[in-house]
């Protein structure tokens, strides 16, 4: 019998190419986060925000709230949770959106080196680890025992008003001024507010100063002193306690003086309030804003001298008067020995006393005219 003919497409035996992707390299003492995970079109993906379980927490919240009707004495208890749980959400969808950015730039810089040394690759490799790497742990400050807390609400003083007072007038005259103060605080709470440690959300000195520093911040310290009264005044309209009516001092912000490790009120300053150790810093466009500890780019106002210039408004930190003393005259020296007859006839050798000037014989232990026993020169 002949064989027969297949019909239809001829079979290909040969093998099939793998389609498995590559994973991401790894090179010798190089740490690649594990959880990249390589798609099947090579490239990678990281988790998403919608993923966390700080954003389910928040759904879950929000939903209970729903059910809650507005009377009921557990919604406050549910209403703070959820602010927690934003500022965690907050902080978590910022170290996603960092390793996202990490992840791209380690594809990039392989792809970049396919055609280069494997050590090459490790050094770029390293680069990039270098910049994501978190900030050193800060020493721990000296344990100071707390100041005693003041009981009653501190007067501000006469100047405090006063610059207050202008602050709120120029405020009424231009209302950017409180769209401003909004800006801020709704940056704040969006970045922020998850951060912060130890100080009320109130209409007060320490919030109302932090808040400042928030979104745009500000041009130099009179233009915080400006702000604060303005974002105090906006506080109070959506709701917020009341608190004090002045600014905090630059002391407490960049832990000078008195707030300086070791120092008396050490152990409260604006950098402890945050978990991140937070400060105000120079930013390359010339305003002061929040920073966390390690942060590239920024001048930290309490460790630099040039960002604290800006700060007060001057080009240079002036160095401490000091008074001037008038130098002490040097001494007049008398003339030099001169020969003088004596009533008997002989001759005597005579000076000028370096105190009145008078003329007397060498051999006088003290002058004839002031009675000065060192009258002669030494």
């Amino acid at each position: 019998m002949a064989p027969r003919k297949l019909s239809g497409t001829a079979i290909d035996n040969t093998p099939a190419a793998d389609t498995t992707p590559a994973s991401v390299p790894t090179i010798e003492g190089i740490d690649i986060p594990t959880n990249i995970e390589p798609t099947s079109d090579g490239t990678v993906e990281v988790a998403t925000a919608a993923m966390l379980p700080e954003a389910v927490t928040v759904a879950n919240i929000e939903t209970a709230l729903t059910v809650l009707t507005a009377d009921n004495p557990a919604r406050a208890a549910l209403v703070a949770a959820l602010e927690t749980a934003r500022g965690a959400l907050a902080m978590a969808e910022a170290e996603v959106a960092l390793q996202a950015q990490k992840t791209a730039e380690i594809a990039a810089a392989t792809a970049a080196a396919a055609a280069l040394p494997a050590e090459l690759l490790a050094a770029m490799l390293a680069a990039i680890e270098t910049k994501y790497a978190p900030a050193p742990p800060q020493a721990p400050e000296a344990e100071v025992a707390a100041p005693a807390p003041y009981v009653g609400r501190k007067p501000i003083g006469p100047r405090t008003a006063e610059r207050n007072a202008a602050a709120l007038a120029q405020a009424e005259a231009d209302p950017t001024v409180y769209a401003r103060a909004a800006a801020a605080y709704s940056e704040f709470r969006k970045h922020w507010s998850g951060d912060l440690r130890g100080v009320s959300a109130v209409a007060g000195t320490r919030y109302v100063s932090i808040v400042s520093f928030a979104g745009a911040g500000v041009a130099s310290k009179s233009d915080y002193l400006a702000l604060v009264p303005v974002m105090r005044r906006y506080l109070l309209s959506i709701g917020l306690k009341d608190g004090g009516e002045s600014a905090a001092t630059d002391a407490w912000l960049f832990a000078f003086g008195p707030h300086a490790a070791g120092a008396p009120k050490g152990a409260d300053t604006l950098a402890l309030k945050f978990l991140s150790g937070a400060g105000v810093a120079l930013y390359s466009d010339g305003r002061f804003r929040l920073a966390a500890r390690g942060t590239a780019g920024v001048r930290f106002v309490s460790t630099d001298a040039a960002a604290l210039a800006a700060w007060n408004g001057t080009t240079s930190t002036p160095a401490p008067a000091t008074a001037e003393v008038a130098a002490p005259a040097a001494p007049r020296v008398p003339t030099p020995p001169a020969a003088q007859a004596l009533p008997n006839g002989g001759i005597a050798s005579t000076a000028r006393c370096q105190h009145c000037t008078a003329r007397n014989f060498t051999t006088n232990t003290e002058c004839s005219a002031c009675g000065a026993a060192d009258w002669q020169a030494n």
